[in-house]
């Protein structure tokens, strides 16, 4: 009687488990392909950035043996870029390579157009404060002969030599080509909220209509993916001189010594902060006229010794009433 009751028991037992795996599959196995789609996708979003940092380099360094044309440094991000695009290694695939590489970094008519290079330094300021006539005499940011010029840190807040650094930012719309996985970043889910009507609760990326064709996946008419913007920064030493300053980024403001920032009537030197009539020497702080020297404390009217501004002295100051007395 015992043994009949523990074989039902036993034949039970699997029966009463029978389907269980499935719902554990439902539950776990969409969850692990998206993992794997969106390891796919990072390595390739990667891989994209480390050659957008080389392809970066490649146009600054176009730009500084081309006075920082712009069509120069565009020719060098495209050639930078083109292992993104190659389907082949012969000849016949670089070159389509190539072509795919800048009609989609170029666009068509500037539609699609998915990179952008914008100059950070040197600014048009520098280049008006430096500017010389060339042998051809057109105006330009002087390159030869930097070791042997002064150093001297003018209004744009630059000498001439670093005035000679090409800093180059670059944006590089990157195709999300996983399916899926780009909805998922973009961030269209129930779980994004939105903030305000003029938010749609998404990350900004650029849409297939924004993008136009998409040279890099064959479709040569119109894309079909989101991109994710890239950037990548590089700084190279100018190679050449620099004879467009529409070319160069706007600095703000400047201005002639003695009246602007950084020197003059500002910071640094200048009539402001730190030297001349400011902060530090020349009538302000710390020489000449002010705090520590020149009319102030400690000894010697001034600190350190000096009777004032260094060049229109101050009349004598009584002296300070604390000093001690000097031994003859």
């Amino acid at each position: 009687m015992d043994r009949t009751i523990a074989n039902r028991r036993t034949s039970r037992t699997p029966s009463a488990q029978l389907g269980q795996s499935l719902p554990e599959f439902l539950v776990v196995v969409p969850v692990f392909l998206f993992l794997v789609l969106l390891v796919f996708q990072l390595v390739l979003i990667y891989r994209a950035k480390t050659t957008l940092d080389y392809a970066a380099l490649e146009a600054a360094r176009a730009g500084a043996v081309n006075g920082a044309r712009m069509d120069a440094m565009r020719d060098g991000l495209a050639r930078g870029l083109t292992p993104l695009y190659a389907t082949s290694s012969d000849v016949v695939g670089l070159a389509r390579a190539y072509g795919a590489a800048k009609l989609d970094l170029d666009g068509v008519g500037g539609y699609g157009r998915s990179a952008q290079i914008e100059v950070i330094s040197p600014t048009r300021q520098a280049w008006e404060e430096f500017k010389e006539k060339q042998y051809d005499g057109r105006e330009a940011l002087p390159n030869d002969n930097l070791a042997f010029r002064a150093d001297e840190v003018g209004a744009s807040g630059v000498n001439i030599q670093d005035a000679n650094i090409l800093k180059i930012k670059v944006r590089y719309d990157f195709p999300l080509i996983v399916p899926f996985v780009d909805r998922v970043l973009r961030g269209e889910s129930d779980y994004v909220k939105r903030d305000g009507i003029f938010d749609n609760g998404t990350v900004d990326m650029k849409s297939p209509l924004e993008s136009g064709p998409d040279p890099m996946h064959g479709e040569w008419v119109m894309g079909k993916h989101f991109r994710i913007p890239l950037e990548s920064t590089a700084i190279v030493r100018m190679q050449s001189p620099i004879f467009d300053a529409n070319l160069l980024a706007d600095g703000g403001g400047g201005g002639s010594p003695g009246t602007g920032t950084p020197p003059g009537g500002g910071t640094p030197p200048g009539g402001g902060n730190p030297p001349g009539g400011g902060d530090p020497p020349g009538g302000g702080d710390p020489p000449g006229g002010g705090e520590p020297p020149g009319g102030g404390n400690p000894p010697g009217g001034g600190d350190p010794p000096g009777g004032g501004d260094p060049g229109d002295p101050d009349p004598p100051v009584d002296p300070d009433p604390w000093e001690p007395p000097v031994c003859a």
